[in-house]
């Protein structure tokens, strides 16, 4: 809820501020990504990330999360799968229901990738101090958290 205190163009200027900061960090960071050891493309580092977090999902409860169809969702697992990031298994409770797995060797590049991610993150963050660091994760959580309920109640 924003602050009822703060006039509405201040409020307007700094989200209008915040979109221009978090546009240019995203842009080098997607930049710095691409210089990784190991790269990988966007939408496949979001799907290792989404069933890492998730654990084994069908394709239909895939492709909703990550907002594709099921025809694009099965061309991004039939590429990940071909790279040997993630495994398709059958469901034991009903055969007919093809789940998506994250492979041992996806798990291993995404922890490469969350290191590398790690090391960008820390080479931007140097001249915050360790207490501006928690308030900026405290922040982007509570933002993060904040985009999970609205998504959910739109659906």
């Amino acid at each position: 809820m924003m602050n009822p205190q703060w006039p509405e163009e201040e409020i307007r200027a700094a989200l209008i501020r915040l979109d221009e900061a978090w546009s240019r960090l995203s842009r080098q960071i997607s930049a710095d990504l691409k210089g990784s050891p190991r790269p990988i493309p966007l939408n496949q580092a979001h799907l290792l990330r989404l069933l890492d977090r998730k654990g084994d999902l069908s394709m239909s409860d895939l492709a909703n999360l990550l907002g594709i169809t099921l025809s694009g969702c099965t061309a991004v697992v039939d590429r990940a799968v071909e790279a040997g990031w993630v495994e398709r298994k059958r469901d034991l409770n009903d055969r007919r229901v093809v789940l998506v797995g994250v492979s041992p060797e996806g798990q291993q590049i995404l922890d490469q990738l969350r290191q590398y991610r790690a090391t960008i993150f820390a080479r931007y963050l140097t001249r915050l101090n360790p207490d501006e660091i928690e308030t900026l994760t405290d922040l982007l959580s509570r933002v993060a958290e904040a985009v999970v309920v609205e998504s959910a109640s739109t659906d």
